[in-house]
């Protein structure tokens, strides 16, 4: 039991540190290196995390804390980058001035309200609640961390209670147990006493301020956890007995406090699911829940068991214990974050227990989901030990996961060479994978990781993705000095890939002059095609690499040779729009009549000093393309002028093509291009040509082009012609209210009277789209004004709803009949002037109103017309008690009471609608009060009826009159 009292005696002295003695500290640490880590309870990586655990809840003694860390790094040779603590001490989380960390400011007592309560020192708190201004509900922080160490570091601070938080004043007093900073604040400021206080009050450790704060706080599990974390036997059995609060068992564990786990033992006897909380190593523990029957194989929270623990702490006698006492060995895993007991072995890198646990069951060939196995972990942790223990014990080497990567692809992505050598002296294919690591190296441009592969029998005729060689990479990627060294090695420069491209094509591609020169020295053949039928000079001309085609042809690289799109090395030199290329080629013997279309690319690309060089060469000017288009069809379509023109001068036919959309002319007068189709026209193109029922002279109106009309009619085309639906060049001028267009084609002669296939006329066009200055030219070119639509509509009428006074006027001077009816409903012009300000509501002036009705009654209008329901002006001005158009057809002599077919007079209709000021206007114009419509009722019935009081009022009262 001095093995466990030893245990308990150093961890509970660890976390209630209480000495700056530096002989106090030294003998502290011989005690945990002589009682803990020597005896292998604990490793000193765990040690160290103890050691955090307890500064961050003691925070006064960080230079102790500080002093024990670096003397374990110093003796264990622990990297200082491992621990949190001296992360923080150096600085990365804590910046200051002057290269002072933030804990140095904080024990500054002439900088710090922090130092003074962590001191208790009364006299410099008092001094600074007195500055002007101290604010009494201020916030204060003993730990600051920056988000960015936060987001580093994150993983280190799980364990710790409050890393980030921030406090009152009182509360940090509470953590400190500074007694006489809390007594002031108490006394002259009536701090409030919270529940965070009385739990601080349990780790801060002053029996004065937890009997003060029990007074106001009821104690709950938190208060416990902190009890725990003190290590403080006595606060524990007080909660335990006092206020009845559980031992938190996990929280004994997680802080090595061995006393207050067997106490919980004692008073719960809860043994059964306890294993896997344990944390410590002290197998008489076990023994212990094993005799009180603890299930050795309980899960907890996380799915953990006591053999997990074990073995990630590397307690070997425990976990042998436990696997002799009955623990089972996890043989699987069932996802990515699930684990199996020899995975721990392995990356703790714990021969011993992989040993131990082969010999028990465990499943050495193990693959993960995404197909690893033990060994690719292994190589990825860099524990040779471990990698040659699982190839010995039959592990295969050249096991692959499911990226199809081997170890041995792992240890090179990772650079680690002792690794790489290592698999490939157990029997490491260095060839085999989805990525071999020879084609690794190169992507990396890694020369002396290739110099090293090399040297370990790498086959020349192995091959990677699309079978490429490893020189076929290197040239690829512009590698030269691996290149070199592969074609020193015996790679073969002749060798093709699956494209059929040899080393050649990839250094022309990669305009690699170097390269494509040590090619040519070993006698690769200049003219060797790919899969697609290019040679090296196609890709040198692709290029636009002069040098590289020169040295090509000069070295009998075929000017003439075709791809498997039948184009040659010119095609690729036009494309690409170099001159000097070009007639390099040609120089050389490269036939512009063999070449594809060349002519055609040239003026594609509107290069004209390439289409004169071809003109000396070609002999078919007038070939077509495989769109068939000639080569001016191309330059009329592109409105390449220039082009046009010297193709024209050099003899190109401006009628040939294939079919009419692709003629010259088609081109020119579809794309409105003016000047392209005067060239064309004035060169004997045949303008009469028709597309899709259009002809030229259609497609020139459509695109209302006077200049091009011009023309054509000057070369004699038809004016007149008609497209498939019997439509004239008038007709799709007037269409599109082209007024000049029209002008000019009636001047010339166009037929105002043609009807297209539907029988209708130009004027019919122009009036169904109310193109008013096309309508005014007909007219004024001879169209008879009354001409009508559907429904025997006339220009007036539509005048009329479009609210057009001068239309009307200009109809009226040129003999329109202005008492013309719609046949449907037999309105006339007088009844659509009575309603247009109903029809129309977006015009909404009276004034003008008035005026066109002024106009067609001065102008013969009959002002007493019926239409098919025997309704006259008045009634329709009736109907929307227009009272001032009411006024001026009385005025003008319309019958006040004329009836319609159901014998209503305009004073029915005021009545019906109860418009009153209109039926007082109607009466005071002598309107029959007494007139009664077909069903026998007068306005004053009517009004009665409706319950039209005020209306009644108003007729009967003219009863009486």
């Amino acid at each position: 039991m001095s093995l466990y009292s030893d245990y308990n005696n150093i961890f509970v002295s660890l976390f209630r540190l209480n000495t700056f003695d530096t002989d106090a500290i030294n003998n502290f640490y011989n005690d945990i290196k002589n009682k803990i880590i020597e005896p292998k309870l604990l490793d000193p990586k765990q040690v160290i995390i103890l050691i955090e655990k307890a500064f961050m809840h003691n925070i006064k003694y960080y230079p102790s804390y500080l002093a024990l860390i670096k003397k374990i790094n110093k003796e264990y040779l622990i990297k200082e980058n491992e621990n949190l603590l001296l992360i923080l001490i150096n600085s990365i989380l804590f910046n200051f001035n002057n290269n002072k960390t933030y804990l140095d400011h904080i024990f500054d007592p002439n900088n710090s309200i922090h130092a003074a309560i962590i001191n208790d020192d009364i006299k410099s708190f008092i001094s600074y609640t007195n500055n002007k201004d101290f604010n009494i509900n201020q916030k204060l922080q003993i730990v600051i961390i920056s988000s960015n160490a936060y987001n580093q570091y994150s993983y280190l601070y799980n364990s710790f209670a409050y890393p980030l938080n921030t406090f009152s004043i009182l509360e940090l007093c509470c953590y400190c147990g500074s007694v006489k900073c809390f007594k002031f604040l108490r006394t002259e400021f009536k701090t409030e006493i919270t529940d965070t206080c009385l739990q601080f009050s349990f780790i801060g450790g002053n029996p004065y301020i937890m009997k003060e704060c029990l007074k106001e706080q009821m104690p709950n599990d938190l208060c416990m956890k902190y009890a725990i974390i003190s290590h403080n036997i006595d606060f524990v059995i007080f909660l335990m007995n006092t206020y009845n609060i559980n031992i938190n068992f996990e929280c004994c564990c997680e802080y090595n406090f061995l006393q207050g786990l067997l106490i919980y033992l004692d008073q719960t006897r809860n043994f059964q699911n306890c294993f896997p909380a344990v944390a410590i190593n002290f197998t008489f523990l076990y023994d212990i829940l094993i005799s009180h029957g603890a299930n050795i194989n309980a899960k907890d929270s996380y799915d953990k068991d006591a053999l997990y623990y074990s073995l990630t702490n590397k307690y070997n006698d425990t976990a042998k214990l436990l696997i002799l006492k009955g623990a089972e060995v996890k043989r699987n895993t069932d996802g990515y974050n699930d684990y199996c007991h020899f995975q721990i072995a392995v990356e703790k890198n714990n021969y011993d227990i992989m040993d131990f646990l082969i010999k028990h069951g465990a499943n050495i060939n193990i693959r993960y989901q995404d197909g690893k196995s033990f060994l690719h972990y292994a190589v990825k942790l860099s524990n040779k030990e471990t990698m040659k223990f699982l190839i010995d014990n039959g592990l295969d080497v050249n096991i692959l996961d499911k990226d199809n990567n081997t170890a041995l692809l792992i240890a090179y992505k990772d650079k680690m060479m002792d690794n790489i050598e290592f698999l490939i002296e157990h029997g490491a294919n260095i060839n085999l994978g989805g990525s071999a690591p020879i084609y690794q190296a190169l992507c990396k441009n890694d020369i002396k990781m290739v110099e090293f592969l090399l040297s370990k029998y790498i086959h020349t005729k192995d091959k990677c993705t699309y079978g490429k060689s490893p020189l076929h990479f290197a040239v690829e990627c512009n590698y030269n000095e691996i290149s070199k060294m592969l074609i020193s090695k015996g790679y073969l420069v002749s060798e093709q890939d699956y494209f059929k491209k040899t080393v050649l094509h990839y250094s022309v591609e990669k305009n690699n002059m170097e390269i494509t020169k040590l090619c040519i020295s070993k006698g690769v053949n200049i003219n060797e095609m790919d899969c697609y039928q290019q040679t090296a000079l196609h890709f040198a001309t692709k290029n636009n690499n002069k040098e590289m085609v020169k040295f090509l042809i000069m070295n009998g690289a075929d000017c003439n040779a075709k791809n498997d799109s039948d184009e040659t090395p010119l095609n690729n030199a036009i494309y690409c729009g170099n001159n000097e290329i070009i007639k390099l080629l040609i120089m050389y013997g490269a036939d512009c009549n063999a070449c594809k279309e060349c002519l055609h690319c040239a003026v594609q690309r509107n290069k004209i000093e390439i289409v004169s060089i071809l003109l000396h060469h070609i002999k078919d000017i007038n070939s077509l393309d495989y769109c068939g288009q000639t080569a001016l069809s191309i330059a009329s379509e592109k409105n390449y002028k220039e082009i046009a023109e010297l193709l024209v001068v050099n003899g190109a036919d401006v009628n040939m093509t294939k079919s009419v959309k692709n003629s010259p002319i088609y081109c020119a007068v579809t794309k409105n291009y003016t000047n392209i189709a005067k060239l064309l026209i004035s060169h004997g193109a045949n303008c009469n040509l028709k597309y899709n029922g259009l002809s030229i002279i259609h497609y020139s109106v459509k695109n209302n082009n006077k200049e091009i009309l011009e023309m054509l009619i000057h070369h004699g085309v038809d004016i007149n012609t008609k497209d498939d639906e019997g439509r004239t060049s008038l007709h799709l001028a007037s269409t599109n209210n082209y007024a000049e267009i029209v002008k000019f084609l009636v001047l010339n002669g166009a037929d105002l009277n043609s009807k297209d296939k539907f029988n209708i006329t130009l004027f019919q066009y122009a009036l169904r789209n109310y193109n008013v200055n096309i309508m005014k030219t007909l007219i004024l070119y001879g169209i008879d004004a009354n001409t009508s639509v559907e429904n025997g509509l006339t220009a007036l009428h539509f005048a009329l709803w479009m609210h057009d006074k001068e239309m009307i006027v200009f109809l009226i001077s040129h003999g329109i009949n202005i008492n013309c009816r719609i046949e449907k409903d037999g309105r006339s012009a007088i009844h659509l002037a009575s309603i247009i300000s109903h029809e129309n509501p977006k015009y909404n002036e009276h004034c003008v109103y008035e005026e066109i009705l002024e106009l067609l009654i001065n102008h013969g209008a009959d002002i007493n017309a019926i239409d098919i329901e025997g309704r006259t002006a008045l009634h329709y001005a009736s109907e929307q008690n227009e009272i001032e158009e009411v006024n001026i057809l009385v005025s003008h002599g319309a019958n006040i009471n004329a009836i319609d077919e159901h014998g209503r007079t305009a004073l029915h209709i005021a009545a019906q609608h109860n418009f009153k000021e209109l039926a007082k206007n109607l009466i005071s114009h002598n309107a029959d009060i007494n007139i009664k419509d077909i069903y026998d009722k007068t306005a004053l019935y009517i009004s009665i009826e409706n319950n039209y009081y005020e209306l009644e009022n108003i007729i009967a009262s003219h009863y009486n009159s």
